[in-house]
């Protein structure tokens, strides 16, 4: 199953900074294992166990890039991890982190309806002990595809993980799931990859 959350992201966030695709995210340094040199950090993402990266299907959902179930196809996968790499540069005076996430908000309300609960999770790190900031997702009437979206402000980039579901994968293991492919986020400041 294709998600199409992504794609209500990047109209949110379209006009605040350019997107920044698999092409130009830097390079793949194993089959599942994207590197990103950013304006002042390195970006360093590892799939979690049992899934791949998914880097050509997902530009047209507005991805950089997707994790998948090793033996699924992005087309049918019924679960999602899509990364999605914003160069805020030239950008930062004009909108804030907080204007950011307040807009993104507001456009998931507005697809999924006034019913949509958006809770904050304080508790969701990376590999270098930071809080990812998270919000997990819940619909009181209908099932929604999307279980949570971390934002990670870089200052010159904006780095949005989200997860998404199909309806026959369970909410909890997604859950296990998407907090495993956090813990592996690095972010490094330039220079420091040698010493990890």
């Amino acid at each position: 199953m294709v998600f199409f959350l992504n794609a209500v992201l990047f109209l949110a966030l379209g006009f605040v900074g350019n997107f920044i695709d698999n092409g130009s995210a830097g390079n793949v340094t194993d089959s599942s294992t994207a590197f990103y040199r950013g304006e002042s950090m390195n970006y360093v993402f590892s799939p979690p166990n049992g899934f791949k990266m998914e880097d050509k299907d997902v530009l047209a959902d507005g991805y950089s890039f997707a994790f998948i179930p090793e033996d699924e196809s992005y087309d049918s996968a019924n679960v999602v991890i899509g990364v999605t790499i914003y160069n805020l540069a030239s950008y930062k005076e004009r909108f804030s982190y907080k204007q950011i996430l307040t807009d993104d908000t507001s456009s998931i309300h507005k697809q999924y309806g006034s019913k949509m609960a958006i809770w904050p999770v304080d508790s969701i790190f990376n590999f270098n002990g930071e809080i990812v900031p998270t919000y997990y997702f819940n619909h009181s009437d209908k099932f929604v595809p999307i279980v949570m979206i971390s934002y990670y402000d870089a200052g010159d980039e904006m780095v949005i993980i989200d997860l998404s579901i199909s309806d026959m994968y369970p909410r909890f293991k997604a859950e296990e799931i998407f907090d495993e492919s956090l813990g592996l986020f690095k972010v490094l400041k330039h220079g420091e990859l040698s010493n990890k």
